[in-house]
């Protein structure tokens, strides 16, 4: 129980200006990946994920994927 607690104590990143939802930051190419790492650092250390959108959830997968995968058409 102890564990749990302090994995949610850890303390929450900036959140840039100008964006309404964790979503619009990871679909923002402007928006540097430091900042978008530092997110995903935070959220992945979480026992539940209660506090996010699946929007929000699915944006970081789809950044961290189109980061290291390529889709070519053949």
């Amino acid at each position: 129980m102890l564990h749990v607690q302090l994995m949610m104590d850890l303390p929450k990143p900036d959140k840039p200006a100008g964006y309404a939802t964790i979503a619009q930051l990871f679909e923002d190419d402007k928006c540097p990946i430091e900042v978008k790492l530092k997110w995903i650092g935070w959220v992945y250390k979480f026992q539940t994920h209660n506090g996010f959108t699946k929007n929000d959830l699915l944006a970081m997968i789809r950044w961290m994927f189109e980061q290291n995968y390529e889709f070519r058409r053949g």
